[in-house]
C-alpha cells in the first residue's frame, strides 16, 4: 500500500538533487557575480533529443500516418523524420511520459504521465490515494494539444489503447488496484472504470469496439 503523498511532491522517476552537487564541487575562494541572478538575453531552444525510454515505458514507438518516427522520453513527445532526423516536440507535459497510443488515423497521439510536482486547479484536495493525473492527447502532425482528461487515475498513467474505430480510449492507472477507465477521448468523458489487480500490469488492447483485455503479472482479464 501507498502511503499519503505530500501535495507539494511529484512523483517523479530518478530525480537528482543536482543543487547538492553544485555546491559540494564550489571553490572555496568562488565568490558570485552580482549579476549572475539576472534573466539571461537570450535562452535555449530544443533542437534534438539523444535516447529513448524503453524501460519504464511500454508500447511508446510508433509510426505515424505520414511516415515519421513518434516515441516519448522523459516528459516529451518526439516526433521524428527518419529521412533527414529532423525533430519536432510536444512538450505540454509536466512530467515524465509513461505511456502512449496512437489513433487508428495514424496522426492523434495520446500520452500518459506520472503525477506533477505542482498542483494543478483540479487537483486540488486530499492526496491519500496519490495525486491525479491527466492524459494528454494531440496530433504528431502539428504537435498541438486537442483534448486534456483527467480527474480519475491517480499516481501515473501506465497504460493506453485507442478503439479499432477510434471512437474510445482505455487508460490503466498506477492506483493500488491498477483501476482501467474508458473515454469518448472526443469529449473528455469517463464511460466506465474498474478496479483490476494489484500486480503490475504489462498490456492492454482491444479484440473489437467493445471488448478489450488487461494482461498483468498474475492476471488475464477482458472486459466487455
Amino acid at each position: 500500500m501507498f502511503d499519503e503523498d505530500d501535495g507539494a511532491e511529484g512523483d517523479q522517476a530518478g530525480v537528482i538533487d543536482f543543487k547538492k552537487y553544485a555546491e559540494m564541487a564550489r571553490p572555496t575562494d568562488y565568490k558570485e557575480d552580482p549579476h549572475s541572478a539576472n534573466e539571461p538575453e537570450g535562452n535555449l531552444t530544443l533542437k534534438h533529443v539523444y535516447g529513448y525510454d524503453g524501460h519504464s515505458t511500454r508500447d511508446n514507438l510508433h509510426r505515424s500516418a505520414d511516415g515519421k518516427i513518434c516515441f516519448t522520453t522523459a516528459g516529451l513527445g518526439v516526433v521524428q523524420d527518419p529521412a533527414t532526423g529532423k525533430q519536432l516536440f510536444f512538450n505540454q507535459t509536466k512530467e515524465d511520459i509513461v505511456s502512449m497510443a496512437i489513433h487508428p488515423d495514424g496522426d492523434i497521439i495520446a500520452t500518459g504521465q506520472m503525477a506533477a510536482k505542482t498542483t494543478e486547479s483540479w487537483n486540488k484536495g486530499n492526496f491519500k490515494g496519490g495525486k491525479l493525473v491527466n492524459i494528454m492527447i494531440w496530433k504528431a502532425s502539428t504537435q498541438e494539444k486537442i483534448m486534456e482528461i483527467h480527474g480519475f487515475h491517480r499516481r501515473a498513467v501506465n497504460l493506453l489503447a485507442f478503439s479499432p474505430d477510434g471512437t474510445k480510449l482505455v487508460s490503466v492507472g498506477q492506483d493500488d488496484y491498477n483501476s482501467v477507465a474508458v473515454y469518448n477521448w472526443e469529449q473528455g468523458a469517463l464511460l466506465a472504470s474498474a478496479k483490476t489487480d494489484g500486480a503490475k500490469p504489462y498490456d492492454v488492447d482491444w479484440k473489437d469496439n467493445s471488448v478489450f483485455s488487461l494482461v498483468g503479472a498474475k492476471y488475464v482479464m477482458t472486459f466487455t
